[in-house]
């Protein structure tokens, strides 16, 4: 025969450790969405920064590539689109070098606004992350100013 202690209910010790769980599960799922967002935002700054370059090479083809070939040069050429923004809600800068024919660029620097490199106090863990995947085809700019990249042509 069951006591009446027995058919109260559930204690205090079950609700929170019911409590504890589902924290658990919430504090998991957030790591999880904070992950494949980073994931994300880096293979979209990293397929951005490679657009960036073909867009320059196209620009080649057709024009004299000079210093002052800008990503809005690119972008009135309708190479990129228009607005051409980062995942952190900002754009890029880009600088060319030229070569010694003066119509091709043998460098393209590409800054991407809005996170700090690793030369910065605070380095962002996604300018890092961007340079790892990005690898070999573009190198980190150890810089104080911001995250950039250099690509050789």
């Amino acid at each position: 025969m069951l006591t009446r202690k027995m058919i109260m209910g559930i204690t205090l010790l079950e609700t929170l450790f019911a409590l504890a769980v589902g924290a658990l599960v919430l504090v998991g799922a957030l790591l999880f969405y904070t992950s494949i967002t980073q994931n994300s935002n880096v293979n979209k700054t990293v397929s951005d920064m490679n657009a960036i370059v073909t867009a320059y090479r196209a620009y080649a083809l057709g024009h004299v590539v000079t210093a002052a070939t800008t990503i809005a040069t690119l972008q009135n050429s309708n190479l990129l689109p228009n607005p051409f923004l980062n995942p952190w809600g900002a754009g890029y800068d880009a600088a060319v070098t030229v070569g010694n024919k003066g119509t091709a660029p043998t460098t393209v620097t590409i800054h991407i606004w809005n996170i700090r490199g690793a030369g910065q106090t605070g380095g962002d863990p996604d300018c890092a992350a961007i340079g790892q995947t990005a690898q070999p085809t573009a190198q980190a700019v150890n810089s104080t100013q911001g995250c950039f990249f250099q690509y050789t042509l």
